[in-house]
């Protein structure tokens, strides 16, 4: 049983070695015809995607690819695109690519115009002259609303509710006037003052 995994083991390392081994470094700097770096600059493998990189700040590069030959692009913004050839069959390989500034003078005629007044107000003034048309209260709407909480307050229950009030402290002042056997307090009047 050990010796079975021992082997299995060890056929599975020797595998992903074999496989791992054949991929190669591919590094390099992107310049530009005077020798400058261009930084951020993109490159790949031509007709396969995945296989891409984008430059350092210093224009510096690196890839991993397989063992073979291949065709890199390289791009930047700027710079017309290039195109490289590179056969990779040591451990590290290293391709320096140039890059050409795009030609200006290839550009048709060009031709700029301003006008002396503010485009914003301009929008403002078109606006205004719809205001009519775009106002929404204009035409007929509805409108939804929610209550979450009413309260239903009738005036005439409050009113007989004071009634009562005002009766029950009358009759209260009577009973402090008035001495439990029933006989008036003749000295009440004085008291109140």
């Amino acid at each position: 049983m050990i010796l079975r995994l021992f082997i299995f083991l060890s056929v599975v390392v020797l595998f992903s070695e074999h496989t791992f081994g054949q991929q190669q470094i591919l590094k390099g700097t992107i310049t530009d015809d005077r020798g400058i770096v261009i930084p951020m600059a993109k490159v790949y493998v031509k007709n396969n995607a995945d296989l891409r990189t984008v430059a350092d700040i210093n224009g510096y590069y690196e890839i991993r690819l397989m063992e073979g030959e291949y065709f890199l692009v390289a791009t930047a913004i700027g710079y017309d695109d290039r195109e490289a050839y590179v056969a990779i069959f040591q451990d590290i390989t290293e391709k320096n690519i140039q890059l050409f500034a795009t030609n200006v003078q290839d550009l048709e005629d060009v031709t700029v115009s301003a006008k002396k007044s503010n485009p914003g107000r301009e929008i403002m003034l078109k606006v205004v002259e719809k205001r009519d048309q775009i106002n929404f209260w204009n035409y007929p709407h509805t409108v939804e609303g929610y209550t979450r909480a009413s309260e239903k307050i009738d005036r005439k229950q409050d009113e007989e509710s004071d009634d009562k009030k005002k009766k029950k402290k009358d009759k209260e002042t009577e009973a402090e006037n008035t001495d439990p056997s029933g006989v008036e307090d003749p000295f009440a009047e004085k008291k109140k003052e």
